[in-house]
């Protein structure tokens, strides 16, 4: 990964003239030049710079290695972490299809209960000839 000499000093804490100090050392592989005429170092050039600085001030920084086991460490445990988020949405949407299905079985049940009292309530009315319904009369 291609670093610029700012961003290695903002991440080591130190100035951007250290650096370039120490980018001068470096063999010309290791360094780029970007847009803008601006330095790019890459990992490796990063790497030997943050052992220089680190001997000199006697500060240890963190290399990529450093961060190796940290990072296995976090890959599987956040994997862990998904595989149970991966179980709650299992059971969450198990959950939902049993619910789903319970709504459907009590509309249904209440769509028959109306049908009944609809059935009863027709039966419960007496029945009347057409001619009483409609009274004809005479007109004139």
């Amino acid at each position: 990964m291609l670093k610029t000499i700012k961003q290695i000093a903002e991440e080591l804490g130190v100035s951007k003239e250290t650096i370039r100090k120490q980018a001068v050392k470096l063999p010309p592989k290791l360094v780029t030049i970007g847009n803008n005429r601006v330095k790019m170092i890459c990992g490796d050039g990063v790497e030997t710079i943050k052992e220089n600085v680190s001997a000199k001030s006697g500060k240890k920084f963190a290399t990529d290695s450093d961060k190796q086991v940290p990072m296995m460490a976090l890959v599987e445990m956040l994997r862990a972490e998904l595989e149970i988020k991966n179980e709650q949405i299992a059971s969450l949407t198990l959950a939902l299809a049993n619910t789903t299905e319970s709504l459907k079985s009590a509309q249904m049940l209440h769509v028959g209960t109306m049908q009944n009292t609809l059935l009863q309530e027709n039966k419960e009315r007496p029945k009347k000839n057409i001619l009483e319904i409609f009274k004809w009369r005479k007109l004139g």
